[in-house]
């Protein structure tokens, strides 16, 4: 084999990357989240094109603490097979999220006070494929946009998606967000409420309480 020459990577025996190639991870200590963790490991084993043993070595070198203790439950052998090293891994530190529980949260989920509608929508979407992972795409994205719609706050913006269908969590997102931008707070003593005053050129116009119309 040329010693140029990248192995595939997960396959075959176990090939050092050539110093240009490599990639060196993070430390694990078993403190933070290990599913974050795990995605790191697999860009950097897919960008330097690690084989199962290489990406095991690498993971296995980047242990320390408490994480170091799932080397010793392991055979010399099964240290080399990154499918068991990373089971290893989830099994003590692993996050045990049931499908009752993430079905729960988004039954519940409503979009909380000064939360972006990005942050709402992608809670949305993590609770529907965590609570129903046989779903077709298409159900999952019914499910997904009924109950973004549903959370949605101010009570305003909920009616107008409503009023608009939209066929997509995506698109949900994006008109929502092209609303929320031109509800502009009232400019006043007192209370700031503002009330919707109808569309003007596919826009959402607010006025305050008692304001007159026709500019008197």
């Amino acid at each position: 084999m040329d010693a140029g020459q990248r192995t595939q990577p997960f396959r075959g025996a176990y090939a050092a990357p050539a110093p240009w190639d490599t990639f060196k991870l993070p430390r694990y200590a078993g403190i933070t989240a290990l599913e974050p963790y795990l995605a790191q490991v697999g860009l950097a084993a897919a960008n330097d094109q690690w084989n199962n043993q290489a990406t095991a070595a690498h993971v296995a070198l980047a242990l320390e603490g408490k994480a170091q203790q799932v080397l010793l439950d392991l055979t010399p052998n099964e240290r080399l097979e990154y499918a068991i090293l990373a089971a290893a891994l989830q099994q003590r530190f692993g996050k045990r999220i049931s499908k009752e529980n993430m079905r729960d949260q988004l039954t519940h989920r409503r979009r909380q006070e000064g939360e972006t509608l990005a942050t709402y929508a992608a809670d949305v979407r993590f609770y529907a494929c965590r609570g129903y992972p046989t779903f077709e795409e298409a159900a999952l994205e019914e499910l997904a946009l009924g109950a973004f719609i549903h959370g949605l706050t101010p009570e305003r913006l909920k009616e107008h998606l409503r009023i608009m269908a939209p066929t997509s969590l995506n698109a949900a997102l994006d008109e929502a967000e092209r609303v929320e931008a031109v509800m502009i707070p009232c400019k006043r003593p007192g209370p700031q409420v503002c009330h919707e005053e109808g569309n003007v050129e596919g826009r959402v116009v607010l006025t305050a309480p008692g304001a007159v119309k026709g500019g008197r």
